[in-house]
């Protein structure tokens, strides 16, 4: 995957009547451009300066003589706004040099303003730029394991990564905790932060790092809908005989919770989590204990797998 950040201030030309307004072209500075090798875009502006539930925006790429061509475009959730951005990028004057159409459209504006950006390479071990939040500097990638009991079970040492990522919404920071060995007793997926976290008909996330500590939690009443979910052994009826053990089962989280200090390269918690299965609450408990293992993904930001949809770019 290859990330192109901006080289330099914009040049902002508006078309129509329309005036340049500097948010909408601010978004640039520190704008990552990410282009997947299989033809997939991701358009990441730093947070705080797009709106978040228009970006990132996803879209798609392909080749065109030494550059390439691409499309971009994603609608609101409630579908009174949809933004897009169409152009190329080749080489120009031995640099990248974005050049774009953007469209910003809602129930009551309609603006296009077209870009020209220049535009360096970050390769995986170029700096990103996001800098510390509250005491880690991000991306941070640990090796941990988990040791704890779920619906009277318990298990020890399933091997998991917890990702710590700059946001792709207007959450603080994305924490991701998966475990390696899916079906095992004891494995958890957490993806919590999602853009949609807010949203009272499919819970509530929080989120805070200070000092190195971080907490978040998560209420989510409607359990198929949770960003949270483990494996849990499943239950023989009682008087039920087999000669096979049944196959342990997910568990979508009502509620959960992960509480985590960092020191230094290692790190150590707890993540509490409950939920429903067949109408019977079943808990889950896990000490956490590991270590740094690198500044990156291996394929970097999986972020961008987490955000990327397809987006309907004829909608």
């Amino acid at each position: 995957m290859r990330r192109l950040v901006p080289d330099g201030p914009a040049r902002v030309d508006t078309h129509g009547t329309a005036r340049a307004r500097p948010g909408l072209y601010r978004m640039l500075q520190g704008t990552g451009w990410w282009l997947h090798p299989d033809g997939r875009l991701l358009v990441v502006p730093r947070p705080g300066l797009a709106r978040d539930d228009l970006f990132p925006l996803p879209g798609m790429h392909r080749p065109e003589g030494p550059g390439v061509r691409f499309v971009a475009a994603r609608n609101s959730p409630d579908g009174s706004a949809r933004a897009s951005m169409a152009g190329g990028i080749a080489p120009a004057d031995g640099a990248l040099r974005l050049t774009a159409e953007y469209h910003i459209q809602t129930l009551v504006h309609d603006e296009r303003v077209t870009l020209t950006q220049l535009l360096r390479t970050e390769g995986p071990g170029a700096g990103t730029g996001f800098g510390r939040v509250g005491g880690i500097p991000l991306p941070a990638v640990y090796r941990v394991e988990l040791t704890g009991v779920t619906d009277g079970v318990a298990f020890r040492s399933v091997v998991a990564e917890l990702a710590l990522l700059p946001p792709t919404s207007s959450e603080l920071l994305e924490v991701t905790l998966f475990g390696e060995d899916i079906g095992v007793i004891g494995d958890i997926s957490w993806l919590a932060a999602t853009a949609d976290s807010g949203r009272e008909d499919i819970g509530r996330y929080t989120l805070d790092l200070t000092g190195g500590r971080l907490r978040a939690e998560l209420s989510a009443p409607h359990a198929g809908v949770s960003t949270v979910s483990w494996t849990a052994p499943t239950p023989v009826p009682s008087g039920l005989h087999l000669d096979w053990v049944p196959p342990p089962l997910p568990v979508s989280a009502r509620r959960a919770m992960m509480a985590l200090h960092f020191t230094g390269t290692l790190v150590t918690g707890e993540v509490r989590a409950s939920g429903l299965r067949d109408d019977r609450v079943v808990d889950y408990r896990a000490e956490v204990q590991g270590t740094l293992v690198a500044d990156e993904p291996d394929d970097p930001y999986e972020a961008f797998e987490r955000a990327w949809q397809p987006p309907d770019l004829n909608g």
